[in-house]
């Protein structure tokens, strides 16, 4: 076998190599959850703090939950305040559900639209990144679980909410 056959085999073996230990690491990140139980609580892969900041927008029809993402949201009803979460990322809300009426004299129905949907700001206008993963990370952070989950809590803090409703997008 020639010296050149024999570079070009063992070039081609570690080539062979670095793909298959590239697609375990891929394999294996792509297996891990983003979020496990507690990582919200510890404020940890977030965008931004828990805490509401301060002062609130002078318009009642928003919430903000960090300084530059404000929420839009109506309520309908009176009494002990429960918080609708829509389906999506999409399908918010553009009126209360009619099969709620009935209870809106004991509690009070708060819908909102989740970041980067309806009129809520929309954190991300692009993605500037040529990595997937990268990119996918940049969106969960932004707009994925743990960023829905974040600004629930100060949503509650606001309302004193008793429930929280997670329903599908399709009005009732």
């Amino acid at each position: 076998m020639s010296p050149i056959v024999r570079i070009a085999l063992i070039l081609g073996a570690v080539l062979l190599v670095l793909i298959v230990a590239g697609g375990v690491v891929f394999w294996q990140m792509m297996n891990q959850p983003m979020y496990r139980p507690g990582m919200v609580r510890a404020e940890q892969n977030l965008r931004g703090p828990l805490t509401p900041p301060n002062p609130q927008p002078a318009d009642e029809m928003w919430w903000a939950v960090e300084d530059d993402i404000q929420l839009w949201h109506f309520s309908v009803g009176e009494g002990r305040p429960v918080l609708v979460v829509h389906g999506g990322p999409g399908y918010p809300y553009r009126q209360a559900w009619t099969g709620l009426n009935d209870l809106t004299d004991r509690y009070q129905f708060h819908y909102y639209d989740q970041r980067g949907c309806g009129q809520s700001t929309r954190p991300i206008d692009q993605l500037n990144s040529q990595n997937t993963y990268q990119n996918i990370k940049t969106l969960e952070r932004t707009l994925g679980l743990g960023a829905q989950i974040a600004e629930i809590e100060p949503i509650r803090a606001r309302t004193v909410t008793y429930s929280l409703m997670q329903c599908p997008g399709q009005p009732l």
